[in-house]
């Protein structure tokens, strides 16, 4: 069936055929329901002008509970020539439907030009506008000069502006300055795209989503630029905190990394930073970088904290096929021993990782040994995968053997029989043949 002729034919009908249609593409079950609702709402959108108001109020009344019926509308009244007051009254009756309609709508329509600024007041105050944004930012160039005026109406809204800044062609909007928050991400990854003046402008300003919007783009910067944004960086600690979390170290040149660590270990928090970046992406850092992480976590207590935080990021997945993609054994026992080695970067690990993503656990074992009072943590989390251990390193934590006793017996079945025979032997430990019993008892 032509869902979208139907549709463009609907106005024609009798009541209760339309009634009858309506019904029938309502209670519809079939897997095609919704393409078959914005092709059939899309006919309708074509013909808008010639349907009752009364209709229309209706459609759009729907659009909460299945919004493909806006969507449809929407995208079929691109091509009208004309749409009377009433009509427009009552496609904007929902807010939903004008939302739909300011995020398909031709902007550069005249026909839809009272569509459009009705659409625009009517939603002004919604949270989530970035379809709108998207739409906008798309056709700026393009749109109506009362409609580009208006656009200052949407642009307070955060979600609107993100997408909106996102697209827009700079050649045709330039007021980039008033930004604020995540926002200005965007400006900072399109900082290529900007004109001299508007870069100086823009990077007067002091925001760490700016910087970390730069961040991203870095390294396809040219020389002049990089100095600038370093330089930045070094006398401007919002922005700089932006900028190292979302910096390529690898792409930094000598003198450019020099500057940055030097101006990190003048500041706590940037020093963190600088730590959590070395830890989370330590299996991509060449060499050079993962020698710098080990010194300088050896000097720094705030960098050793920042790199045992980042370092728990590598151990959070929740499936090891995932892991093992993003770090190698190799790297994962060096983490280990700068762990080790570092009571700084092993309690800020620790504290916040997935003991279950980590493959060397006797490394973990021993790590947790030296730090008990994450004991209670690490078996909590263990829990039903404790055969994954081995028995005599996990015999070693001492003081939980009541725990420990439980865990195994509720988990006996699950165990490979040389662990149970190990298991067994190890209940002649009172404080171990204690909790065991206590599960059997209660199972």
């Amino acid at each position: 069936m032509d869902w979208e002729r139907l549709g463009e034919k609907f106005y024609s009908y009798d009541e209760e055929v339309k009634d009858a249609v309506y019904f029938v593409l309502k209670s519809s079950e079939r897997e095609d329901r919704q393409s078959n609702v914005i092709s059939f709402f899309t006919g309708v959108g074509r013909a808008l002008d010639k349907l009752d108001a009364e209709w229309i109020k209706r459609f759009a009344s729907e659009c909460d509970d299945y919004p493909p019926i806006c969507e449809g509308i929407a995208r079929g009244i691109a091509g009208l020539t004309s749409l009377s007051h009433d009509r427009v009254d009552a496609l904007l009756s929902s807010r939903t439907s004008a939302m739909f309609v300011l995020s398909k709508v031709d902007l550069s329509n005249p026909s839809l030009k009272d569509l459009v600024l009705g659409a625009i007041d009517r939603i002004k105050d919604e949270r989530n506008l970035g379809e709108v944004g998207r739409n906008f930012g798309q056709n700026f160039h393009k749109a109506l000069k009362e409609v580009r005026e208006k656009v200052g109406v949407l642009l307070s809204n955060p979600s609107f502006a993100y997408e909106f800044l996102k697209v827009v062609n700079f050649s045709y909007f330039s007021d980039i300055y008033n930004f604020s928050g995540e926002v200005n991400e965007v400006l900072g990854e399109r900082i290529l795209e900007l004109t001299d003046f508007q870069r100086r402008k823009l990077l007067q300003k002091s925001d760490r989503w700016l910087g970390a919007g730069v961040g991203k783009v870095f390294d396809s910067l040219p020389f002049e630029l990089r100095k600038v944004v370093v330089e930045k960086f070094s006398n401007d600690k919002e922005f700089a905190l932006g900028l190292i979390r979302s910096l390529d170290l690898n792409s930094l040149s000598d003198e450019e990394l020099q500057a940055v660590v030097s101006s990190c270990l003048k500041d706590s928090d940037l020093s963190f930073f600088l730590g959590n970046s070395l830890g989370r992406n330590f299996p991509s850092l060449n060499e050079d970088l993962k020698s710098l992480a080990e010194e300088l976590s050896s000097k720094s207590v705030d960098v050793a904290r920042g790199l045992g935080n980042g370092f728990s990021i590598l151990f959070t997945r929740f499936f090891d096929f995932y892991f093992s993609r993003d770090v190698s054994e190799e790297d994962e026992v060096r983490v280990m021993q700068i762990a080790l080695n570092n009571k700084s970067v092993a309690k800020e690990m620790l504290r916040n990782m997935n003991f279950l993503a980590v493959r060397r656990k006797d490394l973990l074992l021993k790590l947790i040994l030296e730090h008990v009072e994450f004991v209670d943590d690490f078996l909590k989390a263990v829990g039903r995968r404790i055969g994954e251990f081995e028995v005599e390193d996990v015999f070693k934590l001492r003081g939980h053997l009541r725990v420990i006793g439980r865990l195994y017996c509720e988990n006996f079945p699950s165990l490979s029989p040389e662990k149970r025979r190990k298991v067994l032997e190890k209940l002649n430990d009172p404080e171990f043949y204690q909790g065991f019993v206590e599960c059997n008892r209660l199972s």
